[in-house]
């Protein structure tokens, strides 16, 4: 039973390192989209509030594959 898991936790981390890679350049444009506009928002919390929204999904994402990625023994 222990191989099972080991095993299952390998093909995820072989999972999320290829979906990391597949979303490679997206996560750098979307990274740079969020701080310019941070930079450019108006001072209204609403605004900042939805900037702050899409940044916390972003690291929600990449955290996650990482943590998967770490599970599995795949290196980073």
């Amino acid at each position: 039973m222990d191989t099972e898991i080991t095993a299952e936790l390998r093909r995820r981390g072989v999972a999320a390192s290829t979906i990391r890679d597949a979303l490679g350049q997206w996560v750098v444009s979307e990274t740079d989209r969020i701080i310019r506009a941070l930079a450019a928002a108006p001072p209204s919390h609403i605004d900042l509030l939805a900037i702050q929204a899409d940044a916390k999904a972003l690291h929600k994402l990449t955290s996650q594959l990482e943590l998967a990625m770490k599970r599995g023994d795949i290196n980073t």
